[in-house]
C-alpha cells in the first residue's frame, strides 16, 4: 500500500512543501478506505520529519515521542481525545522543532470533539502540526475543513488493487473480482477477499437489482446481518453500470446474467439507478440501515420505471 501511496498527487503535494520548510499547520486527508486510514496516515506522517527510516519505522509502530496518534486504534474522537489533544499540545517537542498530531478516524467524531479542537486548530503552539485523516468528508465539520489544507487520495484504478491482492494474497483466485466490486478501496477488496463473501453479496445484490416490485420487500429483508455495507452497495452499482454499458454498446466484460438483465432497462433508467445509489451509498456512510436504504432505493429505480413505460 505505502508504493501505491508514494505515487499519489497527494502525497507528492505534501513530500514537496516539506522540502520547501513551508508545510501549513493542519491538513485533511481524505482516503475512502477506513480499513487502511491508519495506515496511508503513517505514511503520511514521516513527511513531517527527515523521513528516515529509523523515523518511519518508529511512526509505523507509534512510539514516535513527537508524532503522537489519537484516539486508540479502532476508537471515534471524542471528548475526551480532544481535551488530551489540546493540553498535549502546549508541551514542548521532545526531539526536534515539531511536534505532529496524528488524528484518525475524523469522519467518526461528533461535533463536541470537534467543536473542542477548533481554536488548536486555528491557532496551534509554535512547532505543532495537525494531520487529521477521515474516510469521508461529509461529517467533519465545515470549520474543520476549512481550517485544514485538504489531501485527496482519489480511489484506486481496478488493475493497481488487483496487483495490489496478488503480490499480499499470492495464489487467490478473486483477486480480479474483489478488485472489480471495491471502487477503488483497498480495504474494501480485502474485505471482500478475505471473507470469501464476494460470491454470497454478489447473489444478494443481483436478487436485488433483478427483483420484480412484488419481490422488492424480501429481497431487501435477506440483506439484515449483511455488515459489509459499502461492499455489497459498490457490488450492486457496479452491475448497474455494466447494465449500462451493455445498453450504449460500451465494452463489458459481466457475464451473460447482467446482460440478460440489462434487457429490462433503458439507459436513462440506469443512469437515474446510478444516482439513487449514489445517494443511498452517502447515507450509509452516517450509519443508515442497509436493508431499508436499499428497500428505498428499490423502489424509487421501480417507480421510474413504471413512469417511464407509461410515456
Amino acid at each position: 500500500m505505502e508504493q501505491l501511496l508514494r505515487s499519489t498527487t497527494a502525497y507528492k503535494m505534501l513530500a514537496h512543501e516539506a522540502a520547501e520548510d513551508r508545510l501549513a499547520n493542519t491538513y485533511l486527508l481524505l482516503f475512502p478506505d477506513e480499513h487502511n486510514l491508519r495506515g496511508a496516515l503513517k505514511v503520511f506522517a514521516p513527511l513531517f520529519f527527515d523521513g528516515s527510516e529509523g523515523t518511519r519505522a518508529r511512526i509505523g509502530r507509534e512510539n514516535h515521542p513527537d508524532c503522537l496518534f489519537f484516539p486508540a486504534p479502532g476508537k471515534a474522537p471524542d471528548r475526551d481525545m480532544a481535551e488530551a489533544v489540546v493540553e498535549e499540545s502546549y508541551l514542548r517537542p521532545v526531539e526536534g522543532k515539531r511536534k505532529l498530531f496524528v488524528l484518525d478516524n475524523m469522519h467518526r467524531a461528533g461535533a463536541v470533539p470537534q467543536n473542542k479542537l477548533l481554536k488548536i486548530l486555528e491557532e496551534p503552539p509554535a512547532g505543532v502540526y495537525f494531520l487529521l485523516g477521515a474516510a469521508s468528508e461529509f461529517p467533519v465539520l465545515p470549520t474543520v475543513r476549512s481550517r485544514a489544507e485538504r489531501l485527496e487520495i482519489p480511489p484506486f484504478s481496478e488493475e493497481q488493487v488487483t496487483a495490489f491482492l496478488q503480490r499480499n494474497y499470492p495464489g487467490c483466485r478473486d483477486a480480479a473480482l474483489c478488485a472489480a466490486a471495491s471502487d477503488g478501496s483497498l480495504g474494501r477488496a480485502q474485505r471482500l477477499l478475505e471473507g470469501g463473501r464476494y460470491a454470497e453479496l454478489y447473489a444478494l445484490a443481483f436478487a436485488c437489482a433483478s427483483a420484480e416490485a412484488k419481490d422488492i420487500p424480501a429481497a431487501a429483508r435477506a440483506l439484515n446481518g449483511v455488515s459489509e455495507k459499502g461492499e455489497f452497495i459498490s457490488i450492486l452499482r457496479r452491475m448497474y453500470r455494466d447494465m449500462l454499458f451493455f445498453g450504449t454498446g460500451q465494452p463489458c466484460t459481466a457475464g451473460g446474467k447482467i446482460r440478460a438483465l440489462a434487457q429490462k432497462f433503458t439507459p436513462a433508467l440506469l443512469v437515474y439507478a446510478l444516482d439513487v445509489f449514489a445517494e443511498a451509498e452517502k447515507q450509509l456512510t452516517f450509519n443508515a440501515n442497509l436493508s431499508q436504504c436499499t428497500e428505498v432505493a428499490l423502489w424509487k429505480i421501480d417507480k421510474e420505471k413504471r413512469k417511464c413505460n407509461k410515456s
